[in-house]
């Protein structure tokens, strides 16, 4: 008997199938937007206290992608072109409404499991007190990211914790890859100097 051949497409195929408007046109689209919805999430709950806020936003990112569906890009990868969406969005609340990032419960943040920081990855067996901590720490780094200049800030938000690959956020802020590492060292130093010994951030993946 023939099996079905279930390899899930790539942003790029899905992309390709959406921008051409044809059968399925809809569904391709849903399906990246479902795929990018969670991390999108967090990186705004990361940065905005607002929860309603938090919402709209992503919902702000989805409209722009389904708006400019006829120019998803086909010599680009989606991902960094969606994450560019999101970036310039950011920004734009920023100027806007010069929010001010506070304490961020994990909770805020969902499923924390993608993000590569180890401070956030809870132990099963993990003490209410040890919970606490990690809270606590987790706080002061994302108000320390918030002291950052917005050039080294993105890179934290992009590279850190949300794991792009190094050649995306090249591509979502304009710069090189050789910009992207040595913003991301400056951003590590500025924050070693600000936070107590006792919150070690580490760097990227190596990617």
């Amino acid at each position: 008997m023939q099996t079905m051949d279930v390899t899930p497409q790539t942003d790029e195929e899905l992309a390709a199938r959406s921008a051409d408007s044809g059968p399925g046109a809809d569904e391709a689209l849903g399906e990246l937007l479902t795929r990018h919805g969670r991390r999108l999430h967090r990186f705004f709950a990361m940065q905005f206290r607002d929860g309603e806020l938090v919402r709209d936003l992503v919902q702000g990112v989805f409209e722009r992608a389904i708006q400019a569906r006829g120019r998803l890009p086909r010599d680009q990868g989606f991902r960094p072109w969606l994450w560019t969406i999101a970036i310039n969005l950011a920004h734009n609340t920023r100027r806007q409404q010069r929010v001010r990032q506070g304490a961020v419960s994990l909770d805020a943040t969902g499923d924390s499991s993608e993000i590569p920081l180890r401070d956030r990855i809870a132990s099963p067996a993990e003490s209410p007190r040890g919970r606490a901590i990690r809270s606590e720490r987790t706080a002061l780094l994302l108000r320390a990211v918030e002291e950052l200049p917005s050039s080294l800030r993105d890179v934290i938000h992009l590279k850190h914790f949300q794991g792009l690959p190094c050649s995306d956020v090249a591509v979502i802020l304009g710069v090189s890859e050789g910009t992207v590492w040595s913003r991301m060292h400056r951003a590590l130093d500025r924050l070693r100097a600000m936070l107590s010994d006792d919150l070690r951030v580490e760097g990227g993946d190596g990617e």
